[in-house]
């Protein structure tokens, strides 16, 4: 057993065999992975990788899985599904608690390994991905790379569940090509999936919004996670067609704490991810990247893809120096520089839009003008709430903000550096300059 000191968590505790994947090379990898691209060059002190990120979801999908199977817990789910008359479920939850070790062991593991698969500064390269694949594939050819290691950690029948909990049953099933495992029941998988990857009480979002908030210095980020962590319980769901199924829910206790995550990846994404200038340095990366790489795309190979992190194009950026102009805007700071901004989707807006960017081409040239587009949309939230009668509600019925968060919607049409005053008079002549404010 050692103990790891997060900025975050405090003291995390992982067993032997943990510390063991965690020092192999597919984990080790993640440290050269950069948690939100280039977010750093925007944000001086986000440079933290998606190594530090696993350790932390890894860290509390082993606290949710021990809320949940505590005594005083259990009781109010044995309770909720007698009284949703869903005794089908029993079997299922005798399962889960007569082999608690095994699944808490695959659920520390599928949330420590949940981001082996990201290619060089995460999200924003997986466009360069070979077709028909994606960073959650990618995760899924990492963990059996790691299964079939046998180096005295994991067994073969690890393999599906593993992955199943770091992905989801689909993805986990069609990289594998195995259509169902015989040492767990799908339901128990599923339900430890939605440790990992609920959208309400995830433990992926809940460290990566802490993480990103804390590094960046925005503290839309922070939430009262330990309350979130708190309130967890496994329920009946609320859709009446799933009779026998497990839910993953949350007490009334802890409606505020969910409102305030949806709050926080919110503005998060309003400040951070969809900050303009970033996304122009994720431009020049990702068009960068593309002119570097065989056939304009990553390698479809495990093996040739674990090569590829943030050192190794970062490497490259530096050798190319003033020979690309890409690689010049991310040493430089010489960047694609905004000349028009739009928040709105409405026929009208669309044709300004079109209308300028046209104008821009036709006089500097395609490749001097770019045009990014970047919409975000807040999903309903169906998690069963458990009230204080005793009943299970979905949140969205409950909450009135689930459903009020307006979509985030900016298109940004930007010149190159030199070119910023002459574009901007251009535009000003042709009256295609106005900016329009998204409705709040």
């Amino acid at each position: 057993m050692k103990t790891i000191n997060d900025p975050i968590h405090g003291f995390m505790r992982f067993d032997d065999e943990e510390i063991k994947v965690i020092n192999s090379l597919p984990m080790q990898r993640l440290r050269n992975i950069h948690q939100v691209s280039m977010c750093c060059l925007v944000y001086p002190a986000a440079t933290h990788k998606r190594f530090e990120h696993s350790l932390g979801a890894c860290h509390l999908a082993g606290v949710v899985f021990d809320t949940l199977l505590r005594e005083d817990r259990w009781e109010l789910t044995l309770s909720a599904f007698k009284s949703a008359r869903g005794s089908q479920a029993n079997t299922l939850l005798g399962a889960l608690k007569g082999d608690a070790p095994k699944y808490r062991r695959w659920l520390r593991f599928g949330a420590l390994l949940h981001d082996l698969g990201h290619a060089p500064f995460s999200h924003i390269t997986e466009g360069l991905m070979p077709e028909g694949c994606d960073h959650e594939s990618f995760t899924v050819k990492a963990i059996k790379r790691l299964v079939l290691a046998n180096d005295g950690v994991f067994k073969e029948e690890d393999l599906l569940p593993i992955a199943w909990i770091s992905v989801g049953e689909k993805t986990a099933k069609n990289v594998l090509k195995q259509s169902s495992t015989r040492v767990a029941d799908p339901e128990l998988l599923n339900l430890l999936s939605r440790v990992v990857t609920s959208d309400a009480c995830g433990v992926d979002r809940i460290d990566y919004l802490l993480r990103d908030g804390l590094h960046t210095g925005v503290r839309y980020g922070q939430i009262d996670y330990g309350r979130l962590l708190e309130m967890v319980a496994i329920l009946p769901p609320v859709e009446k067609s799933s009779p026998g199924k497990l839910a993953l829910g949350i007490l009334s206790g802890g409606i505020h704490a969910v409102e305030e995550l949806l709050l926080a990846r919110y503005f998060m994404f309003q400040e951070v991810y969809a900050h303009p200038t970033i996304r122009l340095f994720n431009i020049h990366l990702l068009k960068f990247l593309e002119s570097q790489l065989k056939g304009g795309l990553l390698p479809t190979d495990i093996e040739e893809f674990l090569k590829w992190d943030d050192n190794r194009v970062l490497n490259l950026i530096r050798e190319a120096g003033d020979t690309s102009v890409h690689a010049t805007a991310l040493n430089e700071r010489k960047h694609f520089r905004r000349v028009l901004t739009s928040h709105s989707d409405t026929k009208e807006e669309k044709a300004r839009f079109e209308k300028a960017c046209n104008l821009l081409s036709a006089n500097y040239g395609e490749e001097k003008v770019t045009a990014i587009e970047f919409s975000k949309k807040t999903k309903p939230i169906t998690i069963p709430v458990f009230t204080k009668d005793q009943r299970c509600e979905s949140f969205d019925s409950i909450s009135s903000l689930a459903g009020s968060l307006p979509t985030i919607f900016v298109k940004l049409l930007a010149v190159s550096e030199e070119l910023k005053s002459q574009a901007l008079d251009l535009l000003s002549k042709n009256k295609t300059t106005k900016k329009s404010r998204p409705k709040i």
